[in-house]
């Protein structure tokens, strides 16, 4: 048995068996994937938000059965202006104000939900409430066991 290796046009490995003169194609471990039909689009929900409503923003993403997010502290300004606060009797200025970034990747049919959720919990109708992204994503891979798309997720 002759084995080489050839790239088909996406640019993948795809190791090639020839026995007997036919030509069988067979998937390296590296490109495995979700069975056909299982994959679908996904979407990454990237929202920035006042710190105090974290909590409640993660809640009802979890309630949606999301279980995948992850969040940091940010600091910066959308179209808010610079505001001044007091601090210890002294007037300081907040140049970039402290912002809880939550971003969660989940499959394209979870996507209205999410954001819904978001809104409706971080809203407070005052200035500088945030802002929610969202993006397709093209691909995700588990890298322990190499599962993708929805899978992965």
């Amino acid at each position: 048995m002759v084995e080489w290796w050839v790239r088909n046009r996406a640019k993948l490995s795809l190791r090639v068996q020839k026995t007997n003169y036919s030509i069988t194609p067979v998937l390296h471990h590296s490109m495995r994937s979700a069975p056909p039909g299982k994959t679908g689009l996904m979407t990454r929900v990237t929202c920035y938000i006042r710190p105090h409503k974290l909590e409640a923003v993660k809640s009802a993403i979890a309630a949606l059965g999301v279980s995948g997010m992850s969040v940091s502290d940010v600091r910066g300004a959308g179209n808010s202006p610079e505001t001044t606060d007091w601090f210890g009797g002294t007037e300081g200025l907040i140049a970039l104000p402290i912002r809880a970034r939550v971003e969660v990747v989940a499959p394209d049919d979870l996507t209205e939900g999410i954001v819904t959720a978001i809104v409706d919990n971080a809203h407070t109708g005052e200035q500088g409430d945030g802002k929610v992204f969202v993006e397709s994503v093209s691909d995700a891979i588990r890298i322990r066991t190499l599962e993708r798309g929805d899978a992965a997720v």
